[in-house]
């Protein structure tokens, strides 16, 4: 396995934590490596709204066997007694922030609202449908989450703000269901619909 450095310092107006995730996969593939590790992540703050990654491209042999013990990994088991066969679950959560804190949005799945994204609040949506979808909010920009829902997973859709020109724009994020499962916690019980 050999391994160079990697730096993703985000873009002006396209740098959200998939899109970031995204570029970094593309240098490592032009580099000649078909992973990624990431040592160091940074999220939207005061002194820029991007996300900002630095890490290693690694070449790994046998990485499609690897890539399927990961996928298999990431499937949340259900909680005990749970009837999980028959939908999905998705949480939704703003953490607690100053950057746009006034500032609430909708989010739809598909053609339906089914919250309002207000800061430091959380939500959990039991999703009956399998097959593709999309997570969105819409402010002066639009965010937008494709997601292929399988029933008995759990997926955790990070929302937050980034600066616009004239009003903060929606960022929403898929988050890494063991990262996503322990920010969700962190986030106030307060529940908004």
């Amino acid at each position: 396995m050999g391994h160079s450095r990697l730096g993703i310092r985000g873009f002006t107006t396209d740098c959200q934590y998939q899109r970031v995730i995204e570029k970094a996969q593309e240098k490592a593939r032009k580099a000649g490596g078909n992973a990624i590790q990431i040592t160091e992540l940074k999220q939207p703050d005061l002194w820029s709204s991007c996300y900002r990654i630095k890490g290693n491209i690694l070449f790994i042999e046998g990485v499609d066997s690897l890539r399927q013990a990961v996928s298999a990994a990431t499937i949340a088991p259900p909680a005990p007694g749970a009837d999980t066969a028959t939908y999905a679950t998705i949480y939704f959560y703003r953490p607690k922030n100053f950057t746009g804190s006034a500032v609430g949005y909708n989010i739809n799945l598909d053609d339906s609202v089914v919250w309002r994204a207000v800061n430091n609040s959380r939500y959990e949506l039991r999703v009956y449908k399998e097959g593709k979808q999309k997570i969105w909010a819409k402010t002066e920009a639009k965010a937008i989450v494709p997601l292929t829902i399988q029933f008995g997973r759990s997926y955790y859709i990070k929302c937050s703000i980034a600066m616009g020109m004239w009003v903060g724009q929606p960022s929403l994020n898929l988050i890494d269901p063991e990262q996503g499962r322990d920010e969700y916690e962190r986030v106030s019980s307060r529940v908004h619909k």
